[in-house]
């Protein structure tokens, strides 16, 4: 299974670039209910579970492996290939 998830996440205001944030997180834990099909004991009541995904991040210095400092100090990613259109 796969899934795509838009997360926002509220930071301080001297954090601005993503690296900043990457830089400064270990990891995001985010609870999951997945929904399964109607059960056969309750009529109409559908089955669910709930679960709890985890995202490790790289260290800072691997991180920094992946983007490149342009002139002016704004950052870009150094392999856009395995981005994933959204």
């Amino acid at each position: 299974e796969v899934v795509i998830l838009s997360i926002h996440i509220a930071c301080p205001f001297e954090m601005s670039y993503e690296t900043d944030v990457l830089s400064t997180m270990s990891s995001i834990r985010v609870p999951v209910t997945s929904y399964g099909p109607l059960s056969s004991n309750h009529l109409g009541v559908q089955q669910h579970k709930h679960s709890v995904a985890t995202a490790r991040f790289l260290e800072e210095d691997a991180l920094w492996e992946y983007y490149s400092q342009l002139p002016g100090g704004c950052l870009s990613l150094t392999d856009r290939s395995r981005l994933v259109p959204m």
